[in-house]
């Protein structure tokens, strides 16, 4: 047998390991990529209404990312984020004062960081319509983000409605 075969394998692996983007590889004795539970996305939806009818609502849907059993050479076993959560967020308005502008707003939470479309967009001129942003990406272990919606009704009341979207770690 040739010598430089019989260590051309290994070294191969060696040097994958070495060059390796994340320095981690697939657990040994674990099947490729064995799956670990966590990052689980959470959804929910919200709405208000108008005093004299119509009003705005908000879904957040969250897809589960995914999470596979990873270790750092030489290192422990650990549950880690493969894939991350997305996110996708759709406004609705319906019978809201035509051609004035809204609010578009998230907050992350913990830590308060937050924005609004900028510049805010407008209800059209019949006052009805529908915005759909994203997907996102979104990290495992995200806890919150707050997205919302504020608009103008026919009387000129406030009408919001809010939702929250999270992605949960990966479980250790």
């Amino acid at each position: 047998m040739n010598k430089f075969v019989s260590l051309a394998a290994p070294m191969a692996a060696l040097t994958l390991l070495t060059l390796s983007p994340s320095g981690r590889t697939a657990v040994p004795g674990a099947a490729f990529d064995e799956t670990c539970p966590g990052c689980v996305g959470s959804s929910e939806v919200d709405s208000d209404t108008c005093p004299g009818g119509g009003g705005v609502g908000i879904s957040v849907i969250v897809i589960t990312g995914l999470c596979t059993l990873q270790s750092d050479v030489g290192g422990p076993t650990q549950c880690r984020e493969k894939n991350k959560c997305s996110v996708t967020i759709t406004r609705t308005w319906n019978g809201v004062n035509p051609d004035t502008a809204m609010k578009f707003c998230w907050e992350i939470t913990p830590g308060g960081r937050k924005g609004c479309f900028d510049p805010p967009p407008s209800s059209g001129p019949t006052g009805s319509g529908s915005d759909s942003n994203g997907p996102y990406e979104f990290k495992c272990g995200q806890v919150a983000i707050t997205y919302s919606i504020v608009a103008e009704c026919l009387d000129t009341t406030s009408v919001s409605a809010d939702a929250d979207g999270a992605c949960g770690n990966c479980d250790s």
